[in-house]
């Protein structure tokens, strides 16, 4: 689509491009070109990059989890994951909850019509492996650099 120019100036707006701003839709603030992105809305729904740019957040908050029970130096992230069973049902619903949220949440949720494709859900699982590298380099760290972060009170 080619953009026309409403007084010369304000594009009209590309109805694929999700603007983010609320106050694009806003006629009382954008009265030139706000039912543009109105329609756009209610035409194509949320944007896919917005719902990936979301999903990668929740996905990285995810395998931080796993991060998070082991508060000492110990590589080992996953020992005795499956002594406390609430944590593994409460991680299995995020999990879940998660995934039905960005397959059919829509409209609803402003996530994009039709989910995500496989290859997006890949690149937010990489993108949370990298919590776990993270992690380790830290755990790599001499308490020199750092003396607060391995200090014991008492």
């Amino acid at each position: 689509m080619v953009d026309k120019l409403y007084n010369g100036t304000q594009p009209a707006g590309n109805e694929f491009v999700y603007s983010g701003r609320y106050a694009d839709r806003d006629p009382e603030k954008n009265k030139i070109n706000a039912q543009i992105y109105i329609d756009a809305d209610y035409k194509h729904g949320a944007s896919r990059h917005l719902s990936n740019v979301f999903n990668v957040f929740v996905v990285m908050c995810i395998f931080n989890l796993i991060n998070a029970r082991i508060i000492d130096d110990s590589f080992n992230i996953f020992r005795g994951i499956f002594n406390n069973w609430t944590f593994v049902l409460i991680y299995l619903f995020i999990c879940g909850g998660q995934g039905v949220i960005m397959e059919v949440g829509s409209d609803a949720l402003k996530i994009s019509r039709g989910g995500i494709h496989g290859y997006h859900w890949l690149i937010a699982c990489i993108l949370g492996f990298t919590t776990w590298i993270a992690s380790a380099l830290f755990k790599l760290l001499p308490e020199s650099i750092c003396p607060q972060l391995g200090k014991k009170d008492g």
